[in-house]
């Protein structure tokens, strides 16, 4: 089995978007997620592992930003699976994982 680190963002977000899709026949830790609010005002965010909510409606005020995965907690998405974020101002999404295919 190889295992890669990897990393992905995602810019500008205002709506449902998939900001990550574990390739097939892959396992995918997610390891770290940080969502940052880069609008005028206070947003609320939303992250769904496939259908389930990691979190829901979640505010981030103006200037900062919220680790949602990372230290002690980790995420498994298996082969294929999903990772989507909204916002309901404008937000940027950093992530890493490790994936193991």
């Amino acid at each position: 089995m190889a295992t890669v680190l990897k990393g992905c963002e995602s810019t500008n977000i205002t709506a449902e978007i998939i900001v990550y899709t574990t390739p097939a026949l892959t396992t995918a830790t997610i390891i770290g997620m940080t969502i940052a609010n880069t609008s005028t005002g206070t947003i609320t965010v939303s992250v769904k592992k496939n259908l389930a909510y990691i979190i829901k409606d979640v505010p981030i005020l103006v200037g900062s930003s919220l680790v949602v995965v990372g230290g002690e907690q980790k995420t498994v998405v298996e082969a294929e699976g999903t990772i989507k974020v909204s916002a309901t101002g404008t937000a940027d999404v950093i992530m890493s994982m490790l994936e193991q295919s």
